[in-house]
């Protein structure tokens, strides 16, 4: 499966910067030693995380660890200190999204929800709109009658679109649990970054071949297999302050 997110990305003139995911066996091991039970997955922590460094010229895996691809290869050990911090924020907010926007918008943090006034809803509760969910078969149901709802993985990547300048919190729902990733989208003609934390964080030079790559990435990953049927967008910034 990682080699086919490789492919794709390289299909789309993405490059892998970080690789780390939360599933692999190796990194729940070191996280087991350390004394650190990821349990079900820690993805809103670390995708809040994520926001937090990037939005501050920073990157997470400069202090959590693992494999810098951009800077040659190198292994950075996981910091087990701060991977218990992001598991604790991910069980105080019970994957919540709107405690981790709390969290977020703190003022050690200072990532806001972006204003009504550049023209993104404050929350683009895709999930209950037009472009959230299309109806199709089941996989491997015997009836084939049955008629079930999966994410309109082309309808988010539309809606992703809308974002500009600003980073994106993006959540799945569904029966079978839900899932958070994010990204970083630039204005027009700039870049976009995305990092989920099953597969690691990819850098785009073109946003809009980062667009063409999700919708074939979620096709693959989350489709009616995982139970996913509706989705969340919550664009973010960085408050940018006067200078006094």
């Amino acid at each position: 499966m990682y080699a086919l997110i490789d492919h794709l990305s390289e299909q789309y003139h993405g490059i892998c910067t970080w690789d780390l995911s939360q599933s692999l066996p190796p990194v729940q091991r070191m996280a087991r030693m350390g004394g650190v039970d990821m349990g079900q997955g820690i993805c809103l922590g670390l995708a809040s995380h994520w926001i937090r460094y990037h939005a501050w010229d920073d990157s997470l895996v400069n202090h959590l660890g693992g494999v810098a691809i951009n800077n040659g290869h190198s292994f950075i050990p996981l910091d087990l200190r701060l991977l218990a911090h992001i598991k604790q924020c991910q069980w105080q907010w019970r994957g919540r999204l709107d405690d981790a926007l709390i969290w977020l918008g703190s003022p050690v943090n200072d990532i806001i929800k972006v204003r009504t006034s550049l023209n993104i809803p404050v929350r683009m509760n895709i999930g209950r709109g037009a472009n959230a969910f299309q109806q199709t078969s089941l996989p491997g149901s015997r009836n084939t009658n049955t008629r079930g709802r999966v994410v309109n993985w082309a309808g988010l990547s539309d809606d992703l679109e809308k974002v500009s300048g600003a980073y994106a919190m993006i959540v799945l729902h569904g029966a079978g649990g839900g899932h958070a990733f994010a990204a970083w989208i630039g204005g027009r003609g700039e870049d976009a970054c995305f990092f989920d934390p099953n597969f690691g964080e990819y850098w785009f030079e073109d946003k809009q071949n980062f667009f063409r790559f999700l919708r074939l990435f979620a096709q693959n990953l989350y489709n009616a297999r995982m139970g996913m049927d509706r989705y969340e967008i919550q664009p973010l910034a960085r408050r940018v302050r006067p200078n006094w």
